[in-house]
């Protein structure tokens, strides 16, 4: 109970509605700030994809280096082989 009025008092959630405002960052922000922010978020869009495609375009270099080393050895064994054959 509210001892200066003689009321219970209200949860102050119920005490007063709360207003929303719609408001967009064209209201806040000119266009010009809102087309760089647009060309910044672009850019690291397209980083971050270009650094995951650099990233897989290594791990495949990396893997035909191995293959090619692995495919020379075994021709080299072959031909070595053909060679104990013949003779």
């Amino acid at each position: 109970m509210d001892q200066t009025q003689g009321e219970p008092q209200k949860p102050a959630q119920a005490q007063e509605p709360i207003h929303s405002v719609d408001v967009s960052v064209t209201d806040i922000a000119s266009k010009d700030i809102v087309a760089i922010a647009d060309l910044f978020s672009t850019m690291k869009t397209a980083l971050v994809t270009m650094s995951s495609a650099f990233d897989r375009l290594g791990g495949q270099t990396e893997k035909m280096v191995s293959l090619s080393l692995d495919i020379k050895l075994q021709d080299q064994a072959c031909f070595q082989l053909l060679v104990s054959i013949v003779k």
